[in-house]
C-alpha cells in the first residue's frame, strides 16, 4: 500500500504540487527527497503563515493568486490521483523566494487516496485536518457510522472548506473559527470594519467555500470558474 502511494506520487506533474523526486530504503528507513523550497529570510520557514504574517495587507490579486493556484493543485489531486488532501492551511503551502505565483502545497501525510464510488460515499477511520481548518462535515459525530468518519456524499469539498478559510485568513489576518465546535456549527461572522476593503466578490467566494452544507458548497470546479476570481486571474 505504501508503494503503491509513493508510486503515485512519485508521478505527480504540476507546478503547484510538490512532488517526490527519489525514494529509497536503508534497513527500517524509508528516505524521501523532494525539490528544496529555498527560506526567503534566514530563520523563516518558507511557507504561506509566514509571507501572510510578515506582509503588509494582502491584495485582491494576491488572494485571488493563492486561490486560483492552491485550487488547481488541489483539483489535480481530485482528477489525477482521487486524493483529497484533507490538511489543508497555510503552513503546507510553500512560498519561496519567487513568492505566491510559483507556490506548492506540500505535506500529503494526511491525504486520502482512492476516492471511488458512484456517489463518492467515503469513510474514514479518523478526522485527519487541523484545528480550524477541518470542515464541519468530518468534525460532527452525527455524521459518523460505526464509530467512522463520513466525508459525505462530495467529499472532495473538504478541501474546498479548508482552502476558504485559508482566503478568509488571508483578506483580514486571523482565521474565521477560534474551535473546532465553532467549525462543525459554521459560527463565524465577517466583522464590517475588517472586511469594509474587501469587494463583495471575494466576500461571496469566501462565504460559498466555507458553506456549512455540503450539499451547497462550492466545488473545486465552481470555485476556478468564480467571476471574482478569474477577474484577477486568468
Amino acid at each position: 500500500m505504501l508503494q503503491n502511494e509513493m508510486a503515485t506520487m512519485m508521478n505527480i506533474e504540476h507546478k503547484h504540487l510538490i512532488r517526490i523526486t527519489d525514494s529509497y530504503q536503508h534497513q527500517n528507513k524509508l528516505y524521501i527527497m523532494m525539490p528544496l523550497v529555498a527560506r526567503t529570510h534566514e530563520g523563516q520557514e518558507p511557507d504561506l503563515m509566514t509571507w501572510l504574517c510578515n506582509g503588509d495587507r494582502v491584495t485582491e490579486v494576491d488572494a485571488a493568486t493563492i486561490v486560483h493556484h492552491t485550487a488547481s493543485a488541489i483539483k489535480y489531486l481530485n482528477d489525477h490521483l482521487q486524493s483529497m488532501h484533507r490538511d489543508l492551511k497555510p503552513e503546507n503551502i510553500l512560498v519561496g523566494p519567487d513568492g505566491i505565483d510559483n507556490l506548492l502545497v506540500t505535506d500529503f501525510g494526511m491525504a486520502r487516496m482512492g476516492i471511488q464510488g458512484e456517489d463518492g460515499l467515503q469513510e474514514g477511520t479518523f478526522a485527519a485536518g487541523t484545528p480550524g481548518y477541518t470542515a464541519p462535515e468530518i468534525l460532527d459525530p452525527s455524521k459518523r457510522v460505526n464509530g467512522r468518519i463520513n466525508y459525505g456524499h462530495e467529499p472532495y469539498k473538504v478541501d474546498v472548506f479548508s482552502l476558504g478559510v485559508v482566503l478568509f485568513s488571508a483578506m483580514v489576518k486571523y482565521p474565521p473559527f477560534g474551535s473546532n465546535e465553532a467549525a462543525r456549527t459554521g459560527n463565524y461572522s465577517m466583522i464590517v470594519n475588517d472586511w469594509r476593503h474587501v469587494s463583495n466578490g471575494c466576500k461571496n467566494l469566501v462565504r460559498k467555500m466555507m458553506e456549512h452544507d455540503q450539499s451547497k458548497r462550492y466545488t473545486i470546479e465552481q470555485v476556478l470558474a468564480d467571476p471574482w476570481l478569474n477577474s484577477y486571474v486568468n
